[in-house]
């Protein structure tokens, strides 16, 4: 009984490390409206470190674009990977909604953000990961702050998330 249990929980390892989708796992779960971060919903990042945009593709048809995730070194090279695409220091990303996932034994959390001039694919996700604690990592992003700055502060409206601005005091 132990074994075959055991057997079971080998498999379903190796399945999620091979990339497989399976049925019955949990889906991607909204957070923006959770602390710490709704505190970034609506903040702008600027790039001060080497940032890779890496594609993600649907093997075996490299053409389509499942997902561009924004990366640091060491960066992904396997058949997954269509482009890899270096992000200029500078460069704006706007962080748009947060989202916790459940990848094999814990929760990894991430931003879905916009990087507006970097010449990635129109209409693909792109993917910011970040720790539990909801701060992009400081040696690759700076958090923009200028009298220009809005913190958008989520509310409910029935159910569906909806977002409010309110001036960010510095």
């Amino acid at each position: 009984m132990t074994l075959t249990v055991l057997g079971l929980f080998g498999l379903l390892i190796i399945i999620g490390l091979g990339g497989y989708q399976i049925p019955f796992w949990p889906s991607d779960k909204e957070v923006s409206f959770e602390e710490p971060f709704s505190n970034y919903i609506g903040r702008e990042l600027s790039v001060i470190g080497e940032v890779t945009a890496l594609t993600w593709n649907d093997f075996p048809d490299k053409e389509k674009i499942l997902v561009v995730s924004l990366t640091s070194l060491p960066r992904a090279k396997n058949r997954f990977v269509s482009h890899k695409i270096p992000l200029q220091k500078g460069q704006r990303v706007l962080i748009q909604s947060a989202w916790k996932s459940f990848k094999l034994i814990e929760f990894n959390y991430y931003y879905q953000v916009s990087v507006p001039g970097a010449g990635l694919p129109e209409g693909v996700p792109i993917k910011l990961d970040i720790g539990s604690d909801g701060i992009p990592d400081p040696f690759f992003y700076e958090v923009v702050q200028s009298k220009n700055s809005f913190k958008f502060t989520p509310s409910y409206a029935g159910r569906s998330l909806t977002l409010t601005t309110t001036e960010y005091d510095l």
